[in-house]
């Protein structure tokens, strides 16, 4: 940044030599708690950057020995005095009567401007140059990040005379309108993007993507056809699991009496179920899946990740389509042996059931080997149904509502197996799968792109705002004027004395550097 001295009329000085800074209200809980006079506190819950957040304000009771101590007035900025966190340091909002009559808690600092506008002060520390000064005052040897009443007072702060002030002030406000509404016409594309993609998905699995595929295609093989292959598969996959574990345990069966074990699934009550293009067919989502493996749920997590554990997959893994591989929790490969029905081989969808219900995914060939959490359900589908297919059908608006419709408990709310199993599917024929993929995969893009967009120009316009800021405090925001005079600093030396050193209680005007930054500790 420019020395502010190489601006003509500007001075570097400190805030506790431009602003009075005070502390706010102590606990004494008991004692507060019993009194009768009751006031309206600010906590550090309601001051976010640069905004008050009235809701948030809570009261607290007044002490015969507080006085007038803490009361806020309209122009006084709040900074948060820290809990440890960079992120929360320093936080700073303009306090405009928000709530009358209010006071302000002790781990909240008080900075009430005398020499300087509050708006350009409070410009000044939301400022990437103001918030490096507060940092570097607020860092401790200890690595731990806190403010106090005289690290606040020995923050640097450029002044410019007052009337620049006024019209740096004015600037700010019109430009910061302007981006104002900009970030509320970008927050306001998310919303509008999801239920695009929400709409894409319910197109996708009314059959409304191919209509024009249809047309063109009219002898396809219908999904009923399919589901009787898929139904042969199926029993004939439970057959030889089961006869493959019979002889395993030396008990071969004589004759084919143990067949009569097998259970078909129960068929879809079509009734109230939505009526499906031409060739399309419901079914459950058991009907769909390997009955030797079925959709089970895995491994109860407990305990600390193990170095070299399974890789586990859980509710929170499952976001947006996939899963992230690199957060997952390594599970005790002992706990993981005991889930063998779990462990995944590739191409199963997986659901969470607890937690963020309904989050869908296919687990990748990278998976081979991992296992699911008692979050998450595994389906491992038969040959004729394409995983994408489901896993998309699954985060559809209809089949969303099916199985929120089936979610229970409060605290650990999710969805019972039994009800997911019996979950209604649309299948479409399977040539007509890929096409459908073609058709929703192609859309799902566009408004991938789209939201790639919105985030860049948002940080374009974060950017933006952060170098309107840096202009605005080089002096090159608005024209100065030879005319202005100068702030009056207490103890400010003057041009014709260069030689003499800046201090935090002296400011000196001129050409002088900004003060020096401390090196950050660890």
């Amino acid at each position: 940044m420019k020395p502010v001295g190489a601006v003509s009329g500007w001075s570097w000085s400190t805030i506790g030599e431009v602003a009075d800074v005070t502390g706010g209200l102590t606990k004494n809980k008991g004692r507060r708690e019993a009194s009768s006079t009751r006031v309206p506190l600010v906590s550090v819950a309601a001051v976010h950057l640069r905004r008050i957040v009235p809701e948030a304000v809570g009261e607290v009771g007044l002490l015969p020995s507080d006085g007038d101590r803490a009361t806020l007035a309209s122009g006084d900025l709040l900074i948060v005095e820290g809990n440890g966190s960079l992120e929360h340091i320093g936080r700073v909002a303009l306090w405009n009567d928000d709530v009358p009559g209010a006071r302000h808690q002790n781990h909240i600092i008080r900075v009430r401007p005398r020499e300087v506008s509050p708006r350009l002060l409070l410009e000044w520390l939301a400022s990437p140059s103001g918030r490096d000064a507060i940092v570097n005052e607020a860092t401790s040897g200890a690595g731990l990040y806190t403010l106090s009443l005289s690290k606040v007072e020995r923050l640097p702060v450029p002044v410019p005379p007052l009337p620049e002030q006024r019209r740096i002030v004015t600037k700010l406000e019109a430009l910061q309108a302007r981006s104002r509404r900009a970030r509320e016409a970008l927050d306001a594309v998310p919303p509008l993007l999801e239920k695009l993609r929400q709409s894409i998905l319910a197109a996708a699995f009314r059959g409304d993507l191919t209509a024009e595929w249809r047309a063109k295609h009219p002898d396809v093989e219908p999904a009923s056809e399919l589901l009787k292959r898929i139904r042969v598969e199926r029993r004939k996959k439970w057959e030889e699991a089961e006869l493959a574990k019979m002889v395993a345990k030396g008990k071969a069966p004589k004759d084919d009496k143990w067949k009569a074990k097998y259970e078909e699934p129960k068929p879809v009550d079509a009734a109230g179920l939505p009526g499906l293009p031409r060739g399309w067919a419901w079914a459950s989502l058991e009907s769909l899946t390997d009955a030797d493996r079925g959709i089970p749920y895995g491994i109860v997590l407990t305990g600390d990740p193990v170095e070299n554990g399974v890789p586990t997959v859980r509710c929170g893994d499952i976001k947006g389509f996939d899963i992230e591989l690199s957060s997952l929790k390594r599970v005790n490969p002992a706990v993981a042996a005991e889930f063998e029905r779990t462990r995944l081989l590739g191409g199963e969808v997986l659901i969470a059931i607890r937690g963020t219900v309904g989050a869908t995914a296919v687990a990748g060939e990278a998976m081979v080997g991992m296992n699911i959490s008692r979050e998450v359900a595994m389906i491992p589908l038969l040959s004729g149904l394409t995983p994408r297919y489901l896993m998309f059908c699954l985060a559809g608006p209809e089949a969303e509502a099916r199985v929120m419709g089936h979610v229970k408990g409060v605290a650990q709310s999710g969805i019972n197996l039994s009800d997911l199993r019996a979950l209604p599917v649309p299948v479409a024929p399977f040539l007509e799968q890929a096409e459908v993929l073609v058709q929703l995969e192609g859309r799902l893009a566009t408004c991938a792109t789209l939201d790639r967009s919105r985030r860049a120009t948002s940080e374009s316009s974060s950017a933006l705002d952060r170098a309107i800021l840096a202009k605005a405090f080089r002096g090159e925001l608005v024209p100065q004027d030879p005319a202005d005079e100068p702030v009056s600093l207490p103890s400010a030396a003057t041009e014709e004395e260069p030689e003499s050193k800046p201090t935090a209680r002296t400011p000196r005007r001129g050409k002088v550097p900004a003060p020096a930054r401390k090196t950050r500790k660890a």
